[in-house]
This record gives structure tokens, C-alpha cells and sequence, in this order.
């Protein structure tokens, strides 16, 4: 495994975290949130959209990539962009 694939696994455990606080706030239950996490892991593994395998690391079931990567999806377009940019320039760095 390199480093991209650990800074890639060390985000999502972020985005899992922050996404599962997002969800319960101020001693109450966020709807909107899971109902944009529901839609967002839904039609992630709907589509097949896996970032995960796009860089290289295989997550046990086909499923697993695509669910995952549906959580990162539900933080929305500016998370992505930044996320992306990064990869970008650690691959950049490695090569």
C-alpha cells in the first residue's frame, strides 16, 4: 500500500467521523444530513462510483468502494474539489 492509498483511508475515516458528528447536533437528530448521506451512498453504489479503486485500493466487497465513497460524496462539491486537488498533488509528488 503507498502513501496515497493511506492519506486516501486516513480521510475517509475523517469524513466518516465528521459526517456520523454532522448527524447528531445540539442534543438533536440532523434529517437533512442523513437524507443527504442516504442519497449520496445510494446513488454512489447505484452508479458504481468507486474513488477508491480509481487510485489503487481495493476495498473487500465490489460494494464497500462505492458505499464509501458515497459518504465522501455527501459532504458535497467543495469537500470533493479539495480532496481531488490533493490527490492530485501527492500523485504529482510521487511520481
Amino acid at each position: 500500500m503507498g502513501l496515497v492509498q493511506i492519506i486516501i483511508l486516513a480521510l475517509l475515516v475523517e469524513a466518516i467521523w465528521e459526517t456520523l458528528k454532522m448527524c447528531w447536533q445540539k442534543g438533536e437528530f440532523s434529517w437533512d444530513r442523513m437524507g443527504c448521506l442516504t442519497v449520496a451512498v445510494f446513488l454512489s453504489v447505484l452508479c458504481g462510483a468507486n474513488l477508491f479503486s480509481a487510485v489503487g485500493l481495493i476495498m473487500g466487497p465490489y460494494w464497500l468502494g462505492s458505499f464509501c465513497t458515497g459518504i465522501l460524496v455527501s459532504r458535497g462539491s467543495n469537500f470533493l474539489h479539495d480532496l481531488l486537488s490533493k490527490l492530485q498533488e501527492l500523485k504529482g509528488k510521487s511520481a
